[in-house]
């Protein structure tokens, strides 16, 4: 129910693009901590890295907005979508689904 949280396109977007990201460098077992020094990789660290900060600061706005207005369970489950969006793209390769 949470991860059908209605969002909107262009976030869902921003997400989209930084899983698939974080997927692609996870399989080519890349330090999602640090840049790689194989130049193409290094090119896909720096999106994911503008990307990931981008989802992180739209994510924070929602979750801000979220607990202004408590009482909207539409504005809840984005809140809580946030935070699952945050682990799907978070920094470590491991556990990721």
């Amino acid at each position: 129910m949470v991860m059908n949280a209605p969002m909107d396109s262009s976030y869902e977007a921003l997400v989209d693009r930084a899983v698939a990201l974080k997927n692609e460098l996870c399989e080519n077992h890349v330090d999602l901590n640090r840049e790689p020094a194989d130049r193409a990789l290094a090119a896909k660290y720096r999106e994911f890295a503008q990307v990931g900060g981008e989802v992180m600061l739209r994510g924070k706005a929602i979750s801000d907005e979220s607990t202004r207005d408590a009482d909207d369970p539409n504005l809840r489950l984005k809140g809580m979508r946030t935070m699952m969006d945050y682990g799907r793209i978070g920094t470590s390769c491991s556990g990721s689904f």
